[in-house]
């Protein structure tokens, strides 16, 4: 098991007219202790830290003369609080908007939310100046204008910090590299199919995900609903009255297990994806009739997408922290 976990904390660079003469440098501290020293044009370092207890860290810009006095933060035990476990940048065409959402956090243990923002280098998603940071009361979504970013928003990376009734910070989360578009128009799921050997008395289904495609305008897929209905004797539609849905988290993965059905029955499975505003179309419908026998397994294990319960502080962030 980890004992420590590498956290990237961020500052705002200080301002030439406060320098008293040329910066050399920044450095950062670690419950006292120095574990960093960066240039005088970097803004964030990255180090490791206990996942235990309570620790500071603090930085200190630097020249000739002396350094500049403590400026700390605190990086809380990591089971105190949990930060967002994603965030969704959309846009829209030709709009100066850009519309943040953000999972995982509940209402009744978060007093604000920190929006926080900077341009990212070329190379990827790292900050390559000052982070800015907006304070809100939502609890789960926000729309923020260009006047607001003051940078060309294909340039900036957004993140959320939730803050607890403590006033500790969970870290920031970032966005998903993916940069998603509202009024782009949802695909039709492909590729849906039965799973051969399904367990007794259900059906396995399994599609091609709507995926991020780079270079590409994506639309955010939130869920996919499956639809399931017994099929008329004389061909291959529902019985509408009969007609079921079941919700699936885009996070999950594939394949899905329908359980508890009649094996006396055919059935008829479609699906579609969901956005978080609006429903795409309908897959083609597949028929399957479920078994009553032992063939199979009667266990489905589906793997989930792990979350890490990470922690941390406004301007910081955790990782590789095991629970």
């Amino acid at each position: 098991m980890n004992t420590t976990h590498t956290v990237i904390v961020y500052w705002q660079k200080i301002p030439p007219k406060y320098q008293n003469g040329p910066l050399q440098d920044y450095k950062v501290f670690l419950d006292g202790a120095q574990v960093k020293q960066t240039n005088n044009s970097e803004v964030l370092a990255s180090f490791p830290v206990p996942c235990h207890g309570n620790h500071y860290v603090s930085v200190r810009g630097c020249n000739k003369q002396g350094c500049s006095p403590e400026s700390p933060i605190l990086i809380p035990n990591y089971k105190d609080v949990v930060r967002p476990a994603k965030v969704i940048m959309e846009q829209k065409k030709r709009s100066p908007e850009v519309y943040l959402t953000w999972f995982g956090v509940k209402k009744e243990d978060f007093m604000a939310v920190d929006i926080v923002w900077c341009k990212m280098k070329p190379a990827g998603y790292t900050c390559s100046d000052d982070i800015q940071v907006l304070r809100t009361n939502s609890t789960d979504q926000l729309s923020l204008h260009s006047d607001i970013i003051g940078a060309v928003i294909d340039e900036v990376i957004f993140g959320v910090a939730a803050i607890n009734a403590r006033n500790m910070s969970s870290g920031i989360r970032w966005q998903e590299e993916c940069r998603y578009f509202k009024d782009e128009v949802i695909p039709i799921v492909g590729s849906v199919h039965l799973m051969p050997d399904p367990p007794r008395n259900s059906l396995t289904l399994t599609w091609k995900p709507v995926e991020c495609e780079p270079g590409t305008k994506n639309v955010y897929i939130n869920q996919y609903q499956i639809f399931y209905c017994q099929l008329v004797e004389s061909g291959n539609t529902c019985a509408l009255v009969l007609e079921q849905k079941m919700n699936v988290s885009a996070s999950n993965v594939v394949p899905v297990t329908l359980r508890n059905l009649n094996h006396k029955i055919r059935y008829g499975i479609s699906v579609r994806a969901v956005s978080l505003t609006k429903m795409g179309p309908i897959s083609i419908m597949v028929e399957g009739q479920p078994h009553n026998d032992d063939r199979g397994s009667d266990i489905l294990s589906q793997e989930m997408n792990c979350l890490n319960q990470d922690n941390g502080k406004l301007i910081s962030e955790r990782t590789n922290c095991l629970i």
